[in-house]
């Protein structure tokens, strides 16, 4: 009895929101004026023509896939830098060095 009288409850509560949705008697109908933006023409953006037909353009050339691959392997063996090596080169290489005092405050220095 407790769970057919909590189903019908839950029934009403879900039919309220959808009962305001419907068309009934009680929607007004008011008339609703909606401004339209004024007409703007496609607009034509400044193109260029590209051509192939440029003497100066030199293609890629053509590498076998042998030599592709052996390419690969030297750059493969070659040593990495890790990111830590990357930010020391980087740290020695600025021009400004900014540290932080005492007081959180910052300051910029000259090497």
């Amino acid at each position: 009895m407790k769970i057919a009288l909590g189903a019908v409850a839950v029934v009403l509560l879900a039919a309220g929101p959808a009962y305001s949705q419907s068309l009934s008697g009680q929607v007004t109908a008011e008339k609703i004026e909606a401004q339209l933006l004024p007409y703007t023409p496609p607009s034509n953006p400044g193109q260029t023509v590209v051509s192939g037909g440029n003497d100066g353009f030199t293609p890629s050339t053509f590498v076998t896939f042998e030599a592709a691959v052996a390419v690969g392997n030297v750059e493969i063996k070659s040593e990495a830098r890790t990111v830590a090596q990357a930010a020391a080169e980087s740290r020695a290489a600025a021009k400004i060095h900014i540290v932080q005092d005492n007081h959180d405050n910052v300051i910029l220095s000259e090497k």
